[in-house]
């Protein structure tokens, strides 16, 4: 990953060394504990997918047509290739504007850049609007193996595609996976970003401090995605059956809002070869990445985040989120010098779409300058 700031070489400056034995039986005993704990969930959808598989055989492994292409969800977007960071990202844009300025949004799993087309509508007047569907989704390149897709890669993405684009800086929105990325790309590439704005997903390190097993229990699927094979035919059964459950079954209270064009654009693009194997590799290079990585080395990076973060952040998150719990946001005040925190009530996970007007609002606000009330501070 590159230093703090535009990018670049490592400044610690470390040579990589061979692991110890300790960190080689380490490594081992830990793979074999994250085994065990996959195993049940593995059982779970296995025993699902097959009752699937037992009620509709004939449409089971179906996968929704490639044709017709969606339409786009607002006019005058433009769809264009972008190289960076040796992959081509396919991006669409609300186009130039006078203030010359960038918002590059970032979705999240199992999103594609569409999530934003509230926020495009929004800001198009004030901002060039792009959104890009990240390495393995959409029509960006989906480069092959796990190690492809671990957070490194992530990260220099999006500090690579801000001056591929054509601009220096940016305002950087982002949304679960997203957000897990631009976190790092705050901390790594701190000049190309004004200020930040995060849904879904707390700091890193705030995180880490308040997992516990109530919240290792909402990571469930994460386990369940380490399967090789069955992630995969769990998620593009019977048309991406799947899509219509996660979308449309939300928690009580919460409303959805996400139109059925949008999920049929992401069971067509699942449907892509290869395109469901490249967004579960996420969750498996996430899990891999701490046995490829010496402890010298990760132990490095792990202190370099606790710094504290400098950009202006504003950290959206729903209450109801069945995957993150609110608890997770405890502290991190810690670790960002300017952070506002904006819980929604009977929100769910996928808060730019519940609650647009609102999102909306709230981002102007904290772009303006201006503190959110009831906030974080």
């Amino acid at each position: 990953m590159p230093s703090q700031g535009t990018g670049g070489s490592d400044p610690q400056g470390a040579k990589p060394r061979a692991m110890t034995l300790k960190e080689v039986a380490s490594s081992f005993v830990a793979r074999a504990t994250v085994l065990a704990i996959c195993l049940p969930f593995w059982a779970m959808a296995s025993l699902t997918t097959l009752v699937r598989f037992l009620q509709s055989p004939r449409t089971f492994f179906k996968y929704k047509s490639l044709e017709p292409a969606p339409k786009d969800p607002l006019p005058g977007l433009k769809h264009r290739f972008v190289e960076a960071n040796g992959i081509r990202f396919h991006t669409v844009s609300t186009g130039k504007v006078v203030s010359n300025q960038l918002m590059l949004c970032v979705h999240g799993f199992p999103s594609m850049w569409a999530e934003w087309r509230n926020q495009m509508a929004a800001f198009r007047d004030d901002y060039e609007v792009v959104a890009f569907d990240m390495r393995g989704y959409g029509d960006t390149d989906k480069p092959k193996g796990v190690r492809n897709y671990a957070i490194d890669h992530l990260v220099d993405d999006i500090g690579s595609l801000i001056p591929a684009l054509g601009y220096d800086k940016c305002v950087l929105v982002a949304h679960d996976w997203g957000a897990v990325a631009a976190w790092g790309v705050a901390y790594y590439y701190t000049n190309r970003i004004e200020r930040l704005v995060v849904m879904a997903v707390p700091h890193p390190v705030s995180m880490n401090e308040n997992l516990d097993l109530e919240q290792w229990a909402k990571f469930w699927y994460m386990f369940m995605f380490q399967a090789p094979l069955l992630p995969e035919l769990f998620l593009t059964n019977n048309e991406g059956e799947q899509f219509d459950a996660i979308f449309k079954k939300l928690p009580p209270g919460c409303t959805p809002r996400i139109p059925q064009e949008e999920i049929d654009r992401l069971k067509r693009a699942f449907a892509q070869p290869g395109a469901a194997t490249a967004a579960v590799n996420y969750y498996r290079a996430l899990f891999a990445n701490m046995f490829w990585i010496p402890k010298w080395k990760q132990q490095r990076r792990v202190t370099r985040r606790n710094g504290v973060l400098k950009v202006p952040t504003l950290c959206l998150y729903g209450d109801r989120d069945i995957a993150m719990g609110t608890k997770l946001l405890r502290g991190m005040d810690k670790y960002v010098e300017d952070v506002q925190v904006h819980v929604f009530k009977d929100c769910s996970h996928w808060i730019p779409e519940e609650r647009p007007e609102e999102v909306n609002q709230l981002m102007r606000d904290f772009l303006a300058g201006k503190r959110i009330a009831g906030s974080l501070h």
